[in-house]
């Protein structure tokens, strides 16, 4: 994928014993996944870098100056109104003036190097979300970096070691955690971090974090929301471009109906595009939204479908491009429809940022696992955990030291701060941010709501504002009344479970017979015999004696409170029902923790392992792994 990879010799040079060349060429021979991709080419004493571009987006990545300095990025900054030419000398500009604290100043979706040739400094970095990822690995006085840490299989004679927090990560919840990889001591540099390799000496310093201010707040309301509706549409202003093809991923929620509302302000009949497994003709569904959304701005609409005839091949791809933590997502081909067929470089997307559900949260466990969706592998039996049994109790260990180390990482004290501080730290940016460039091997993925004023402003917003996104839902009711009256879409575009089972019953022997030449499976680590198990005997739910709890949490509605209320009932009625369901979900919520508490042992589906496990598969099988 795009993206910067490179060697940087933290030694001095070594004649005949350092070809930055040669390997350079190896390590990036993994990362050109199209031949249209562009790359150029840097080089200086102990340092050799190459940066990738899809030339979409961006025609030049790397500039070096008569001073000594070269600066390479990939992405886009929004600090200014010029575009792409001025990059670099804004960069340039910012380090002359603040140094080591110039990063601060970026606003924008990139990763960059800067290398000082007189200083024999090199500073490496990601914006706020790491929404351009940078993995690193250090080995025999040498600074690996790379898009793709798969990259880094073709160093010479290196054998690596399967890091189990991050394995039991993808087995439970399905993304990796703490900035981990597959592999132990390759490590994806964090959001708001840079590399800074000065004099052979590298640390890892952070420039920016998603902290609260936990003092009370002495704004009014109002302040609140006009500084942020301010910034709301700032943030869409400043990332148009009008010379380069973008279209906006229409969904029928909240944020979409913004970055649409926003952007025909300043751009006549915008292209939309809403996708799903088949186009869904209920009324209120994410597709109907969508073209009455589209309808009323007046935008050029297409809906695109996809199916799951080839997701076999789509699981292997995405396992591949990214590595294993981007989800197999089964919608990937249509991104490639959106470059071929419509021509488009770029799609708007918003993904949350405005604050979460204000669920019932009695302490750290229950916040990560409702708020955050993270699993807790303890709670998962031995004979559901597709891998050998003297590997579950390893697993068991590091996975439960993997989620001491992600809570201590934030020393806020409120849970409901907490819980947001992970939302965007532990799940946006591990989960929708690897989703979200691994979609950008095709097109770019532009998020307004990302913008650095609004991340700055949001973490000095009171929870009360934060909570359900109460603040930037209300400011997008205000601002476009005229669209009141097309609700939120209800249901979504996706596969019906018979569909899957459908793929599932046709894939599944397949996948087995991939996995059994598996290094994983010869090396004893995947269990085939435990997955066998639950393919020939699925586990039979009992319909008729559905647990209380879960029958009445099944019936609630599934999104916001907001959406399955009939807004035209009398106020005072709709207010009624609105705090009906909130007290009725956070009481749900509280038996749910009851039971956690007493640590009710969970059974993992056996489709999801059966994927996850092709996921491990698929990543794994380019490196050469250490033997037990």
């Amino acid at each position: 994928m795009p993206g910067i990879v490179g060697i940087i010799e933290l030694d001095k040079l070594k004649k005949g014993k350092f070809h930055p060349q040669n390997e350079l060429e190896a390590i990036s021979s993994q990362l050109l996944h199209y031949e249209w991709y562009k790359t150029q080419f840097f080089e200086s004493d102990g340092i050799r870098v190459q940066g990738i571009i899809t030339g979409l987006t961006q025609e030049n990545c790397i500039k070096e100056y008569d001073d000594g300095i070269t600066i390479v990025i990939i992405g886009e900054l929004y600090n200014t109104e010029s575009y792409e030419s001025n990059y670099f000398d804004y960069i340039k500009e910012k380090y002359l003036l603040k140094q080591d604290d110039f990063l601060s100043e970026l606003n924008g979706t990139f990763s960059l190097l800067i290398h000082d040739y007189n200083k024999k400094k090199t500073i490496i970095a990601v914006d706020r979300v790491a929404s351009k990822p940078v993995y690193y690995y250090t080995i025999n006085d040498k600074l690996f970096i790379s898009p793709e840490f798969k990259s880094f299989s073709q160093i010479d004679n290196q054998l690596f070691e399967i890091e189990k927090s991050a394995m039991a990560d993808i087995l439970t919840h399905g993304f990796v955690l703490n900035n981990k990889t597959l592999l132990k001591n390759i490590f994806e540099l964090p959001n708001g971090h840079m590399i800074k390799v000065d004099n052979g000496k590298i640390e890892i310093k952070q420039y920016w974090d998603f902290n609260f201010k936990e003092e009370d707040k002495k704004h009014s309301y109002s302040y609140y929301a006009n500084r942020l509706e301010e910034l709301l549409e700032k943030a869409i202003k400043r990332r148009i471009r009008q010379n380069i093809a973008s279209g906006i991923l229409l969904s029928g929620g909240i944020d979409c109906r913004a970055i649409l509302g926003y952007m025909s302000k300043y751009v006549s009949n915008p292209i939309t595009i809403c996708y799903g497994h088949k186009r869904n003709n209920w009324s209120n569904s994410d597709s109907d939204i969508a073209e009455k959304l589209a309808k009323h701005y007046h935008s050029d609409h297409y809906f695109l479908e996809y199916s799951l005839d080839n997701y076999l091949e789509t699981i292997n791809k995405v396992s591949h491009i990214s590595d294993g933590l981007a989800r197999p997502l089964p919608e990937f081909e249509v991104y490639k429809k959106i470059r071929r067929e419509l021509g488009i470089s770029r799609v708007f997307t918003g993904d949350h940022a405005f604050g979460r559900w204000g669920k019932f949260m009695g302490d750290d466990e229950q916040m990560l696992d409702f708020g955050i969706y993270i699993r807790f592998f303890c709670r998962y039996k031995m004979q559901f955990m597709p891998v050998n049994n003297n590997w579950y109790k390893e697993l068991l260990k590091e996975s439960t030291t993997n989620i001491n180390d992600l809570l201590n990482k934030c020393s806020l004290s409120k849970i409901k701060n907490r819980r947001d501080y992970f939302y965007l730290n532990a799940y946006q940016v591990p989960l929708l941010g690897r989703d979200r460039s691994t979609i950008m091997s095709e097109l770019e993925v532009i998020n307004p709501w990302y913008d650095s004023e609004i991340l700055d402003f949001v973490k000095t917003m009171p929870e009360k504002y934060r909570k359900d996104k109460k603040l930037f839902k209300s400011i997008v009711k205000k601002t476009f009344k005229e669209i009141n009256y097309i609700e939120l879409a209800r249901t979504v575009s996706k596969p019906p479970q018979e569909e899957w089972e459908k793929w599932y019953q046709q894939n599944v022997e397949t996948i087995m017979s991939d996995l059994k030449v598996s290094e994983l499976v010869t090396n004893n680590i995947i269990q085939l015999s435990k997955l066998e198990n639950q393919i020939n005997k699925p586990i039979k739910e009992n319909t008729k004696k559905k647990h209380f709890i879960k029958l009445i949490k099944n019936n609630l509605p599934s999104r916001s409170r907001y959406n399955w209320i009939n807004t035209s009932s009398p106020k005072y009625f709709h207010l009624l029902l609105i705090s009906i369901h909130k007290i009725a979900s956070n009481f749900i919520n509280y038996l749910i923790y009851i039971k956690i508490k007493k640590q009710e042992m969970l059974k993992l589906n056996v489709h999801t392992n059966l994927i996850n496990v092709l996921r491990l598969h698929t990543s794994l099988q380019v490196f050469n792994l250490k033997k037990k």
